[in-house]
């Protein structure tokens, strides 16, 4: 078989990060940015202060960032990370825009080259949840995401985002950003936490959006509905 049909899977050439890579997006209220080695003791710090409320999606919070070192070390190994051709994972901050604080985070994560896709995912202190900030900074990020490179995107194809089928906060998210609900999968996600009474196997929602269907000046999709949703 002929290897000509890599570049028309994907109607192009593989995906590499741009050189550079996109900078940071501003939205009326918050900064997304990957982080750097200053943001290291307020992003543990935050973590620290909400790990109660970002479980039991962010599970990695149960055990991760557990000394300032630990998170030292998460920065700076992305740091080096994003700097090779190879890098398909980009965690980023969320920020106020007036104060700098960290607000919670979000990222690109696991890009897809050939396919030129990647999920988004996001989190939020609690203190800072309930303002449409969450969707405000994941609308900008996604917003860079589906841009083209010449543009200062990132030139992705495709976003989505894995939300769990009770977390309602998430689904919201999503709806108000005019992504589309694609699928189900059941018993996708297994939730350990609490550990005394841990949810156990949990479905996911998939929700997805494509280059051509963002809404640049709106801030979110502009879809058609599908023939099902009308």
């Amino acid at each position: 078989m002929s290897d000509d049909w890599i570049e028309h899977a994907s109607d192009g050439p593989s995906w590499q990060p741009p050189t550079p890579l996109p900078t940071l997006v501003t939205t009326a209220r918050t900064v997304v940015r990957r982080w750097n080695a200053d943001d290291a003791l307020e992003l543990f710090q935050t973590i620290d202060r909400s790990r109660e409320a970002i479980l039991p999606w962010m599970l990695w919070s149960a055990t991760d960032h557990r000394r300032l070192e630990h998170t030292v070390y998460y920065i700076e190994r992305f740091r080096r990370e994003a700097a090779k051709s190879s890098c398909t994972t980009f965690p980023m901050g969320i920020f106020d825009r007036d104060s700098g604080a960290v607000l919670g985070g979000t990222g690109l994560h696991d890009i897809a080259p050939l396919m030129r896709t990647a999920e988004v995912g996001w989190w939020l202190r609690p203190e800072s949840r309930g303002q449409g900030l969450c969707r405000e900074a994941v609308g900008g990020l996604m917003g860079q995401a589906l841009r083209p490179v010449g543009e200062g995107g990132w030139g992705l194809h495709r976003v989505f985002a894995m939300v769990g089928v009770t977390n309602e906060a998430s689904q919201r998210v999503c709806e108000r950003l005019g992504l589309r609900l694609e699928g189900r999968y059941r018993k996708e996600r297994y939730l350990g936490y609490p550990p005394e009474d841990p949810p156990g196997w949990l479905d996911t929602l998939r929700y997805a959006v494509l280059a051509e269907e963002w809404g640049h000046e709106l801030g979110r999709a502009a879809c058609e509905p599908w023939p099902h949703d009308v």
